[in-house]
């Protein structure tokens, strides 16, 4: 045994030794709980709970921190506590006691022991009280801490079943209404009103996406992109009826972007929201838009910068250092997220947020955002296109709804539609079509089915049979990862819910057009 060690023993022996008799022992420079992170006290008392060692440190008593202790009574020194009180009266009466007190704001534990003498009478009582307050207290914010994830977890997962609900309900909504406007005049007054109604769909879309965000594990569903259109579409939510006007000045060769459009869309309308707020009734703030070769921080490349400029009464310096903080905000009323979630946003696709102020002279929030390899579909709507060949569609979705939907926009730009309700449908169908030499060029298939195979299920096995398949993904669950790394994942393309008639035709327009797509004439 190391010579510390004994010392250690040899001094806690003797103050076991010395808490029966009748003097009190003296102090000793050292105690052998004075290395003890924890507050602990050693204590005795003879048989009548006179106290004849009380050595350790924080734990409170009666007197104050040990002094003046030794030689009173244990009913002296708790006067007033009467748990502590009762711990010791039952360990006089003989019962070995390991008991939590909570008193006083404080927790003790006790654990005191009854020494008899040879007639088997209680001598004396030996003990430990250990402060477990704080020790408490962290276990205690830990379990908050605990619940509270859970209480998120529980909240994302209300989120994810709510925005899938909404995303059919709008897939339904918006299809329907993009079918009705491929049949009217443009310039008609119920095509302009089915147009506001459409752009009311879109926000909506925005807003449900932003709700399945509380539970998205995965990176965004990127696709390239022409930013004008979203930059346009962003400043006409962020001033509405406002007398506030917005220059817009974008680069006539804009490179694209590779980005999830709802995503930077709410980016960009919450940063032109702030401008809009700090901007004067009939006062100009301005969006520009250029392409840059590197931006400061970030891995060089090409980028995409995008300024929001107000001319405002600017922010003070120590709110700038604040400002994308979740919650902070110098707007009564205002919840403090715009700014936070935008910079979230900018951020899951590469990109980078700042901003820069003078007091007295407005404020400027700059955007950066990697710019695509590829080229973005153009944004203009194509009219009905010419059909010089019968592609055979494939889809599959439980929803009879979306079926019928999804089979009616497809029919409408000339392709063949067969439908599916769930995976295992698809496939029995598919190797039907396969045996009679008259195989499927496309096959859109629901990402998640609950009572029957999911779409990424129905792939596999539909690439057994065929390995050249042609396959693209549609869900409302864009928070799955196979949403955003489909190509990882030997799949076509995605087609997020809820979708318009062009956006599903060229998705599926694309991949039948890609190398090594079969197509039935």
């Amino acid at each position: 045994m190391k010579r510390e060690e004994l010392d250690t023993r040899e001094r806690f022996l003797r103050y076991k030794s010395a808490a029966f008799s009748e003097k009190p022992m003296e102090p000793d420079a050292q105690s052998p709980t004075e290395n003890y992170s924890t507050p602990l006290t050693l204590c005795a008392t003879n048989a009548q709970g006179v106290v004849t060692l009380f050595k350790g440190r924080g734990v409170p008593n009666g007197a104050g921190e040990g002094g003046g202790v030794v030689g009173r009574t244990v009913f002296e020194v708790y006067e007033g506590r009467a748990g502590m009180v009762e711990v010791f009266q039952r360990a006089l009466a003989g019962e070995q006691v390991v008991a939590t007190v909570e008193e006083e704001g404080r927790i003790l534990e006790a654990q005191l022991t009854p020494v008899f003498d040879e007639g088997k009478g209680v001598a004396g009582i030996t003990g430990v009280l250990i402060d477990v307050t704080e020790s408490r207290g962290v276990r205690r914010a830990l379990e908050e801490e605990r619940l509270k994830r859970t209480k998120l977890e529980s909240l994302g997962v209300l989120a994810h079943g709510i925005a899938h609900d909404f995303n059919n309900v709008l897939t339904g909504v918006l299809g329907n209404l993009s079918l009705a406007q491929m049949e009217l005049d443009p310039d008609t007054e119920l095509a302009k009103n089915l147009k506001e109604i459409e752009r009311g769909c879109l926000r909506t879309r925005d807003i449900v996406a932003e709700l399945g965000e509380l539970s998205q594990e995965s990176g965004p569903v990127r696709k390239a992109l022409r930013l004008e259109p979203c930059i346009r579409q962003a400043v006409r939510a962020a001033t509405g009826e406002t007398e506030v006007r917005c220059g817009v000045r974008v680069a006539p060769d804009l490179w694209s972007v590779a980005v999830e459009e709802a995503q930077i869309g709410q980016a960009l309308q919450a940063l032109l929201t702030n401008a809009r707020q700090a901007t004067r009734a009939g006062g100009i703030m301005e969006i520009d838009a250029w392409n840059t070769r590197a931006a400061e921080a970030l891995r060089p490349g090409r980028y995409v910068a995008i300024r929001v400029t107000d001319h405002g009464a600017g922010i003070p310096k120590d709110a700038l250092e604040r400002i994308f903080e979740p919650h902070f905000t110098t707007k009564e009323g205002a919840q403090g997220l715009g700014l936070a979630t935008a910079r979230s946003m900018v951020e899951n696709h590469g990109g980078a947020l700042g901003a820069e102020s003078t007091e007295g002279a407005g404020a400027r929030f700059t955007v950066y955002l990697p710019a695509s390899m590829g080229e973005a579909p153009s944004p203009k709507r194509k009219p009905r296109p010419a059909i010089t060949m019968r592609a055979r569609i494939l889809v599959m979705d439980d929803e009879q709804t979306i079926r019928n939907l999804t089979g009616k926009m497809l029919a409408s730009a000339g392709y063949q539609v067969e439908t599916a309700n769930e995976g295992e449908d698809a496939v029995r169908k598919y190797q039907a079509a396969m045996d009679a030499g008259n195989r499927f060029d496309v096959v859109v298939l629901d990402l998640r089915v609950p009572l029957g195979m999911g779409g990424f299920e129905a792939f596999k096995a539909i690439r057994e049979i065929d390995p050249g398949v042609k396959a693209i993904i549609s869900s409302g669950h864009t928070e799955n990862p196979i949403m955003s790394s489909y190509r990882e994942h030997g799949i076509a393309d995605v087609v997020p819910k809820p979708y318009r008639v062009d956006e599903l035709v060229d998705a599926v327009r694309r991949t039948v057009s890609a190398p090594g797509a079969a197509v039935a004439r």
